[in-house]
């Protein structure tokens, strides 16, 4: 196990979380669907307990989460602006499914790039990929 490569892959999947938690906010006070609007508030609070578990793994390590810099929120904000411009719940739907495979796939290259992380931060970046799955699986009848 390597203490290092622990708190990186941590830190990726908290950094994830705080995208989706970022999406998930912008998008809410947009959507009129309420069963949409249900659906996105349950992948904010899925991603809020994660990310909160994440954060509790890191303190184990001394570490602190590395928040998403200004650009990085201000990038989420403004391209899940643009794109919810022209706002349906198809729409809607097709940006968080695309975002949730993203980061599946950025979790994923962190898992490769961490191979001696503990098993915990592993165990928390497969729960980070089950909850966009899972969440994928539910939005399929929005696209």
């Amino acid at each position: 196990m390597d203490t290092k490569q622990t708190v990186t892959l941590l830190n990726d999947v908290y950094q994830n979380c705080a995208a989706n938690i970022e999406s998930m906010d912008t998008l809410l006070s947009k959507v009129n669907d309420p069963m949409l609007k249900g659906e996105f508030s349950r992948i904010k609070n899925d991603h809020s307990n994660l990310s909160a578990e994440t954060v509790g793994q890191l303190a184990q390590y001394g570490a602190e989460p590395i928040e998403l810099s200004k650009a990085e929120r201000a990038t989420i904000w403004s391209y899940t602006q643009a794109q919810s411009m022209f706002i349906n719940s198809k729409r809607m739907a097709e940006i968080v499914f695309d975002a949730g495979n993203s980061g599946i796939k950025c979790v994923m290259k962190s898992v490769n790039a961490n191979a001696q992380a503990n098993q915990t931060a592993k165990d928390i970046a497969e729960k980070y990929i089950n909850i966009q799955q899972n969440h994928a699986n539910e939005l399929r009848c929005y696209l």
